[in-house]
């Protein structure tokens, strides 16, 4: 970050830590576009260039890799950008995309949340550098999307321990269909599967209204056509794409006649009451 800030004259962004809060906030947003209308050193963009020969048109994702992020005693994980991309296209959209993300995820160490948390840890001053990871989503094209058929982030302490026999060390998976955004951000009115890889047959829910009221029901995935991560209704995609979703048939359920039932064979009706 610190070549392509150096690049582009712009060593009065590290100021920006010290203002109101409330300043840094409003300020933030026009920040983001100058840093977006920025110019890449030229042997940074002949490296991702040949970055995006490799990938060919995978999706991607980029993200931050900061010394703050890596730091023991505070929690800076999720604190900046990290960006899905299609990867979709000409070279040259494909190279303008992943430049335009680099630049936003660059900006993000100037945002409010991270300054904020920053101020609280007593890091105003700490010289925060970042680098950049581009990384190839995991997933499989389903009709016009492309994800995994599902993701997660796992704990190794669990503090939600819903049974007696769970203890903290038996820790904690929090999974999702598709993309893994929906089980590291919290989401209202939709929720993740959550296992202890300790004591793997306690379930957190047990009744089948239990199990239809706190399954997914919504799903993230990368649209190839809009070039766009977007979230979908589970049911809507399993009617658009169902038999081409990967592993469907070991993670799709049914509610019928007050129990839950997994579908016989290549037989998928979602009309009918599916649940994950």
């Amino acid at each position: 970050m610190r070549g392509f800030v150096r690049h582009n004259n712009l060593e009065e962004v590290y100021e920006q830590k010290y203002k109101e809060i409330d300043q840094v906030r409003l300020e933030y947003p026009h920040l983001v576009q100058v840093f977006k209308n920025s110019d890449f050193p030229p042997e940074l963009v002949k490296g991702l260039s040949l970055v995006l020969d490799e990938l060919h048109d995978t999706p991607i994702i980029v993200r931050s890799s900061s010394l703050l992020e890596d730091r023991v005693g505070a929690a800076f994980s999720g604190k900046y950008k990290s960006l899905f991309l299609a990867n979709q296209g000409t070279k040259r959209e494909r190279l303008n995309a992943l430049m335009d993300a680099i630049a936003e995820v660059y900006a993000s160490i100037h945002g409010p949340d991270p300054i904020q948390y920053r101020a609280e840890c007593g890091l105003l001053d700490f010289q925060e550098e970042m680098g950049i990871m581009i990384q190839e989503v995991v997933g499989t094209k389903v009709c016009r999307y492309y994800f995994p058929a599902y993701a997660g982030v796992a704990l190794s302490r669990n503090e939600f321990r819903w049974s007696p026999r769970v203890k903290r060390e038996d820790g904690l998976i929090r999974m999702v269909p598709g993309l893994g955004t929906r089980a590291v951000d919290r989401v209202q009115e939709d929720y993740p599967i959550l296992v202890a890889p300790g004591q793997p047959g306690l379930r957190v829910n047990v009744t089948p209204d239990e199990v239809v009221r706190y399954s997914p029901q919504q799903i993230d995935v990368v649209d190839l056509e809009s070039r766009s991560l977007k979230t979908l209704r589970i049911k809507t995609l399993l009617a658009e794409c169902g038999h081409d979703f990967p592993e469907v048939h070991r993670i799709v359920s049914f509610k019928r006649d007050s129990q839950i039932v997994k579908p016989v064979g290549t037989y998928l009706d979602s009309s009918r009451g599916s649940r994950w």
